[in-house]
């Protein structure tokens, strides 16, 4: 489970939950380490992936490597989620997400208010990997297949959270099972914030160590003489 693996891999994972708990962690956060040299990682669960009537379950970030934290927001107002944004968009930190089109789109959408993003990893993987869209970590041993989703890059870039969402799967299997429902139509929801939330915090994780990865990547391929990155 992923819990197993992040209390081996000694990862700080903290779920918070209520309006006044998330905004009160958001102000120290802001207040004690929040600064402009900073990046950290954010991703969004929603019910499915549809635009309309979605709901945000929660969201994660990861301000440090292996230290995350997930907030459950599946239970509060638009105008309270609005509310944890407006605080979000004030934090003087870099904000990186991995395919930050569907998040910004949906979160904007959502909340009828511009979202503070910075980086996004899956145009960096693609600007720095566009021959390929992915690789094995070896001058020697280049792989090519057919994504540079975040779990098909994670084992590169972290390694020990490899294989984290697999329990995860194998519960959404077992509520299908259940509930006698196909594939298709199961969303989010179904998940308690109990199975969802480690999931939340391994997806910032991961981005975060792969935006450290790739960006030191890129300033040695510019040291190389590679121009346009």
């Amino acid at each position: 489970m992923i819990l197993d693996v992040l209390k081996r891999n000694k990862v700080h994972y903290k779920t918070v939950s209520g309006y006044k708990n998330i905004i009160t962690w958001l102000h120290h956060f802001k207040l004690n380490l929040d600064n402009e040299s900073l990046v950290i990682a954010m991703d969004i669960e929603t019910k499915y992936l549809d635009l309309k009537d979605n709901k945000l379950l929660g969201f994660g970030i990861c301000y440090a490597y292996k230290k995350s934290a997930y907030f459950i927001t599946r239970d509060l107002t638009l105008e309270q989620i609005k509310n944890i944004f407006i605080v979000v968009n004030s934090l003087s930190c870099k904000i990186v997400y991995h395919n930050a089109y569907f998040d910004i789109s949906q979160l904007k959408y959502m909340l009828d208010m511009d979202i503070k993003w910075d980086y996004d990893t899956l145009i960096l993987a693609h600007a720095i990997h566009s021959d390929i869209l992915y690789y094995k970590h070896s001058e020697e041993d280049i792989t090519a297949s057919d994504s540079l989703s975040l779990k098909s890059l994670v084992d590169i870039y972290s390694p020990y959270l490899s294989n984290y969402e697999d329990a995860l799967m194998k519960k959404k299997k077992s509520i299908q099972s259940k509930l006698h429902i196909k594939k298709d139509d199961f969303t989010y929801d179904l998940f308690s914030d109990e199975d969802l939330a480690p999931y939340g915090c391994g997806d910032v994780l991961a981005t975060r160590d792969l935006y450290v990865g790739l960006t030191r990547e890129i300033h040695k391929r510019i040291a190389e003489g590679w121009t346009g990155l």
